[in-house]
């Protein structure tokens, strides 16, 4: 039986993972794919990214992004993993149109863009975007109506951002949730990619196979970057 890491803060079997394709230990003994330094922040209130273009009667494009850019690091994404591969991992950004003042109808989405810290041989992804309950921030995020799919086979890279065209319509003051979603990988890794700059709200993570764990505040989970998962459409 595949044994999974054991948890990196006490309570979740998980373990944060950073480039490189070996394993390492770092100052805490944590397990990591390269022994590298791991970079600590403070948690900020952060900026919201929201870019709008286009003339008065024309459909005006604009980027939802909750991270403040989109540099991805070398690390700071908490993951499952077994120190070679990846185990299954689900991410997950939060929006609420009622945080963009420029919004003052619906929106439609026309692609997802997520951050890759690193991924080789690694499985196809599933991109969703549906409804949720609850508040932004909460402890976990319940998921509701699924309003769209897509999928995407990320190539052999690190620290990249990957686009990826999905359609969906949030109505006006509508509320989402966008989902990345890896399968267990017996032949490579794959792992979401995060900033360290800051974010307006937290992201979420979790594990419902492998590392059996709740999807929970990748802050709480022992993340120490802001997932890079933005949306793009016109409004």
């Amino acid at each position: 039986m595949r044994e999974w890491l054991a948890p990196l803060l006490f309570a979740c079997a998980c373990a944060e993972a950073s480039s490189g394709g070996g394993a390492g230990t770092d100052a805490n003994n944590s397990q990591r794919f390269d022994g590298g330094t791991q970079q600590f922040f403070d948690a900020p209130s952060g900026s919201r990214d929201a870019s709008v273009g286009g003339g008065a009667d024309a459909a005006q494009q604009i980027t939802l992004n909750e991270a403040a850019n989109t540099t991805v690091a070398s690390s700071g994404t908490i993951n499952c993993n077994n120190e070679i591969n990846t185990g299954d991992n689900q991410w997950y950004r939060a929006y609420q149109l009622s945080d963009y003042p420029a919004i003052t109808g619906g929106l439609h989405i026309s692609s997802v863009m997520y951050g890759i810290e690193e991924s080789a041989s690694a499985p196809t992804v599933t991109i969703t975007i549906g409804t949720y309950t609850g508040n932004l921030d909460g402890t976990t995020i319940n998921g509701g109506t699924v309003i769209a799919t897509a999928t995407d086979t990320p190539a052999d890279t690190t620290q990249t951002v990957e686009t990826v065209p999905i359609s969906a319509d949030i109505p006006a003051g509508g509320k989402f949730v966008v989902e990345i979603d890896a399968p267990e990988d017996d032949a490579g890794y794959f792992i979401v990619g995060s900033t360290t700059g800051m974010q307006t709200h937290d992201g979420y993570w979790g594990s419902a196979v492998d590392c059996t764990q709740t999807p929970e505040t990748t802050t709480k989970a022992g993340g120490t970057g802001s997932l890079i998962i933005a949306v793009e459409g016109t409004h």
